[in-house]
């Protein structure tokens, strides 16, 4: 199997008539070209300018103007279907969007409450450790108290007996 067919055909392009037919070209194929300038364009483009052509060739105007109305209709035609496609993803990308916002909305709601809930528990923990706290320290100063009145009371009592004595 050779490297051309592999590529298609290979085609010369010797047409610098503009009046010429257009060469049709496949995928694959090579072309060389022995103009300065040499235009490619996709078949809806083609079929139109062929068109054209030949209307010009055969001086029939109005079938030109047929032509190219019919060129525009089908091309807005396309642009509607596009449109449409567009205006579809849309609503459903928005639809998505809004059921994301409002499901975001309602677990942000559920969390701001879980917090409070918490904020609640931690300021109820904090004040029952600061009582506790309280008492601990109330219940240190009164043994403190009972200590250093048991040691007052022994050294005077110590006192008195080695005094008496």
């Amino acid at each position: 199997m050779s490297c051309a067919s592999l590529l298609g055909q290979i085609k010369t392009f010797t047409q610098c008539n503009s009046y010429e037919k257009p060469l049709f070209l496949h995928k694959g194929d090579t072309v060389i070209s022995l103009c300065d300038t040499a235009i490619l364009i996709n078949t809806i483009r083609y079929n139109l300018y062929e068109s054209a052509r030949q209307t010009i060739l055969t001086n029939k105007y109005s079938k030109l103007q047929d032509e190219m109305n019919s060129a525009l209709t089908e091309q807005i035609g396309l642009y509607k279907l596009w449109n449409d496609s567009l205006q579809t993803q849309y609503t459903r990308v928005s639809g998505m969007f809004a059921s994301s916002l409002n499901n975001t909305q309602r677990e942000l709601i559920k969390v701001s409450g879980e917090i409070t809930t918490a904020k609640d528990s931690l300021n109820k923990a904090n004040e029952n450790l600061n009582s506790a706290l309280s008492h601990l320290n109330k219940a240190r100063w009164e043994k403190y108290k009972w200590g250093g009145a048991g040691l007052l009371i022994g050294i005077l009592g110590t006192s008195v007996i080695m005094l008496a004595l």
